[in-house]
């Protein structure tokens, strides 16, 4: 887990704004640095929603830009997913795989969970 606010005892301490760690230490490897190979982000879906959150609004990332991150530190050919209130606009060499909206009941804002691949030969996405 990623999280700029420690109190949630993330695994890593960042702004989702900044680039993201590039792997993670695996244990059965003997704590060698591997490469993710999936992300996933649910973050707070608008200002309003942020501010419920200890960092507050001002370190909301916007939804493309969490996809561009997360797209420049998976391998070629791996994919990222967000839920979020706006289908976020990714880099032009990444693929759109998939929409599907997410009902949670009667009366309440649908979201849209979104998955995008990194291309093959997509070269670097973090720009």
């Amino acid at each position: 887990t990623l999280d700029l606010d420690g109190s949630l005892n993330p695994d890593f301490i960042q702004d989702a704004r900044l680039p993201l760690p590039t792997g993670f230490s695996h244990e059965p490897t003997g704590g060698r640095e591997m490469p993710w190979r999936a992300l996933l982000a649910d973050p707070p879906y608008s200002a309003a929603d942020a501010g419920h959150y200890r960092v507050g609004p001002s370190a909301l990332p916007s939804a493309s830009a969490l996809v561009r991150h997360m797209l420049a530190v998976v391998p070629p050919g791996h994919r990222v997913g967000i839920l979020h209130l706006e289908i976020p606009r990714p880099p032009t060499r990444a693929v759109f795989v998939a929409c599907i909206g997410v009902v949670m009941g009667f009366g309440n804002m649908g979201r849209w969970f979104t998955v995008f691949e990194r291309e093959r030969d997509a070269g670097d996405l973090s720009a």
